[in-house]
């Protein structure tokens, strides 16, 4: 049986924790990271990769989506790519899953329509989008904690009083 959104996952404290509320928790976790981000690095690329990040979260994270979600990252995510050499392969991924998905959902020719509903390789390509914003994650979270630590070494030694 393929599980609803408002099936139960697990029951913590009494709390009843759906696949609905799961995905509410992990889209709670991305938007808090993307916004540590863009302000622990405050320059326009900072808010561009910050909102390209929740673009894909926003894609891959509820437990209803549409294809056409993942259309402000490629907007987004474009400019950056000038600068930021270690996100085009994220673009370039995740543009083709994007085309992909667009072409089984709305094929160009009319009689292919649900021809590909549920497809297995429909699921492989939702698993590459998960793993992509996986890594995308730690893209962002560890160069937030880089930024931090050299935040910390930069600081003064304090001197003992003597």
């Amino acid at each position: 049986k393929v599980p609803e959104a408002t099936d139960v996952m697990f029951s913590f404290g009494g709390i009843e924790v759906t696949y609905q509320r799961f995905s509410l928790l992990l889209s709670l976790a991305a938007a808090a990271l993307a916004a540590a981000y863009a302000w622990r690095r405050s320059t326009i690329t900072g808010g561009l990769i910050a909102g390209a990040y929740i673009a894909v979260a926003f894609y891959v994270l509820p437990t209803n989506t549409h294809e056409r979600y993942m259309y402000p990252f490629v907007v987004l995510m474009a400019p950056v790519l000038l600068t930021e050499a270690r996100f085009r392969w994220v673009y370039v991924v995740l543009s083709a899953t994007l085309f992909l998905n667009m072409f089984l959902v709305a094929p160009p020719v009319g009689s292919w329509m649900r021809r590909w509903d549920d497809a297995t390789f429909t699921h492989y390509i939702a698993g590459v989008n998960v793993l992509v914003f996986g890594w995308m994650t730690w893209m962002l979270a560890s160069e937030l904690w880089t930024l931090r630590a050299g935040e910390r070494s930069a600081e003064p030694a304090v001197e003992p009083s003597s």
